[in-house]
């Protein structure tokens, strides 16, 4: 089953009401192998690559986005709320589909608001059972 990764995280722009050009990244930067899924939950939807809220178009998925290694990336349209932003990286969250590994896998998480602002890196650490 998936687990949620981050459901405490904050989010903050000082400077701009939404963040439009700006992105969600979520990548594992450690342990991680083709068996790995990071994915987005909760009330976000994806119809193909557009990921929606409440039916509202809020950004648009990379290709092949949270599979195996491949970083998890959102880029916001100006629908993308500090609030929306927010819950959205609430409810990433990570799997794996098969495999034995249980090498511990670092998640890093950052934030841009299409504004030039940039968060510092959030890093979870996942301990993986078998």
């Amino acid at each position: 089953a998936a687990i949620v990764l981050a459901s405490g995280a904050t989010v903050t722009d000082l400077d701009s009401a939404d963040f439009a050009g700006g992105k969600l990244t979520v990548q594992i930067s450690s342990g991680g192998d083709a068996s790995n899924r990071l994915s987005i939950g909760g009330s976000f939807t994806l119809s193909g690559n557009n990921v929606q809220l409440s039916g509202v178009t809020i950004g648009t998925l990379n290709a092949n986005g949270g599979v195996g290694t491949t970083k998890l990336e959102v880029t916001f349209n100006a629908s993308a709320t500090r609030a929306i932003v927010e819950q959205l990286v609430r409810n990433i969250r990570f799997r794996t589909v098969s495999g034995n590994s249980t090498v511990q896998r670092k998640i890093d998480f950052t934030v841009s608001d299409g504004d030039g602002g940039t968060s510092n890196k959030a890093t979870k650490t996942v301990n993986v059972s078998p």
